[in-house]
């Protein structure tokens, strides 16, 4: 069994919404399982290129704004 499937097998506490709206549960996987795939295939980036590229966007849109 793999975490993401570990993952699932849990229920979130407090949580109602995989039981009472199937179709986000299944987009909710679906996302889960491509960003695993993402990580397995490398296609990452580090925490200060995100917040690098995060910063970068604030200042375009505060230079729009």
């Amino acid at each position: 069994m793999t975490q993401a499937q570990e993952f699932f097998d849990e229920p979130i506490a407090g949580s109602t919404t995989s039981t009472q709206d199937p179709a986000y549960e299944a987009w909710f996987r679906r996302n889960v399982e491509a960003g695993l795939q993402d990580i397995r295939e490398g296609r990452v980036v580090s925490d200060e290129e995100a917040h690098s590229e995060v910063e970068a966007l604030y200042r375009e849109l505060v230079a729009k704004s």
